[in-house]
């Protein structure tokens, strides 16, 4: 056992050595094993985590990107710029046509994304259809692109809208699968190191959970190349809720909207 001198001295050589241990990180061992553990708070709290495998912590670092980016196809917030645009239709006349008539509303559609330091705001302007004279939601793009009853229209809309997802579909199944492989192959790993190395089960362990590992970070590597971009993602998520300005052709909208008031206006005037 140490004497007391002896102690003073190793605490006191350990004070002196703290910016070297602090250049050598958290994790690096003491330069005295017989020393009494003399370190700043931080690296104390650091060094809980050196026992966990480089991979593992890759790993958790993969999914946590993953999920970041997998965020952006938030719902988006939509706000009237202007009054319902005026239609060849015109103004319904009565009670009965007033029930079913739709107004064409211009539209901005905006996402605020949260970043480390700051946030971002997408934004994009379109049109979207609501019950005539009341303040309530829009209606949702699948009725919306029913009334209109465009099949050009409607098959242009919602194939910018299936891409994307299916493509994010894809990515999310792929980096799921990359997570599992890696925590797959540090559950062969790591066993593997705590045998004696003459056992006859350490190599295996070792080579199978390498391989295994290496396979869930290359697959990793796919799933992020299949993201969509952010763009792509909050481009959708508008597409999801309005008819966009650039890319959607409003004449074709009001049109589709007058078809349909001529019907609610045959119907209301039938015997």
């Amino acid at each position: 056992m140490a004497s007391p001198e002896d102690r003073r001295n190793n605490a006191r050589a350990a004070v002196l050595d703290l910016p070297n241990a602090r250049a050598r990180g958290p994790c690096a061992p003491a330069t005295d094993a017989g020393a009494d553990p003399v370190e700043p708070a931080s690296n104390s709290r650091a060094r809980r985590g050196c026992g966990r495998s480089p991979a593992v912590r890759g790993a958790a670092s993969w999914l946590s990107l993953a999920l970041s980016l997998a965020a952006v196809s938030c719902a988006p917030a939509l706000q009237r710029i202007g009054a319902p645009l005026r239609l060849a239709s015109g103004e319904p006349r009565g009670p009965c046509e007033a029930a079913r008539w739709v107004d064409v509303v211009p539209m901005t559609s905006h996402i605020r994304e949260s970043t480390a330091l700051s946030y971002i705001d997408h934004e994009a302007e379109g049109y979207a259809l609501f019950a005539h004279g009341e303040g309530g939601d829009a209606l949702p793009m699948p009725r919306a692109l029913a009334l209109v009853d465009d099949p050009a229209l409607a098959r242009a809309h919602q194939r910018r809208i299936d891409d994307v997802r299916r493509r994010e579909a894809r990515a999310r199944a792929v980096l799921l699968g990359s997570l599992a492989g890696m925590v797959a192959g540090q559950g062969l790993f790591v066993p593997g190191l705590y045998l004696h190395e003459d056992s006859d089960a350490r190599t295996p362990l070792l080579v199978s959970g390498a391989v295994v590992s290496a396979a869930g970070v290359v697959a990793a590597i796919v799933g992020f190349a299949l993201l969509p971009s952010r763009e792509e993602l909050f481009a959708t998520a508008h597409r999801e809720r309005m008819f966009l300005a650039e890319e959607d052709d409003l004449d074709v909208v009001r049109a589709g909207v007058d078809r349909h008031h001529a019907r609610v206006r045959g119907a209301c005037q039938a015997p």
